[in-house]
């Protein structure tokens, strides 16, 4: 939801503000209750500071954004680790997991806002 926020509207913090809302309603529902709400966020933010200064991002933008993203959901992440799971194949795939996953999570949301912008519906 972040992603297509702030594909569909452009506009600077689209994702933050995204993942702090979905972030509230998720909390009650979630294992990790409230600690969803800051990992939303700071996902969300470290997107839209690489994108900060760009209205259209171009493609380096574009994939440097869920890249940093990922890499921060990764450190977010590595409290919950057990020791014994801290062995470098362990990090190294995990962290590439998620810059992939935020790489597949960024396109897919900017072909549904195509498809969205493309049905007419338009950001305000």
């Amino acid at each position: 939801m972040p992603f297509l926020a702030r594909s569909l509207t452009g506009r600077p913090w689209t994702a933050t503000i995204t993942a702090a809302i979905t972030g509230v309603l998720v909390w009650p529902f979630s294992v990790i209750g409230p600690l969803f709400l800051v990992v939303s966020m700071t996902a969300g933010a470290a997107y839209d500071l690489v994108l900060l200064r760009s209205g259209v991002p171009g493609w380096k933008r574009l994939m440097s954004a869920p890249a940093l993203s990922g890499a921060v959901l990764f450190l977010v992440s590595l409290p919950a680790f057990s020791p014994e799971h801290l062995t470098p194949g362990t990090l190294i795939t995990t962290l590439v997991g998620r810059i992939v996953g935020q790489l597949i999570a960024v396109a897919v949301a900017r072909a549904i806002a195509a498809g969205l912008v493309k049905s007419g519906v338009r950001a305000s």
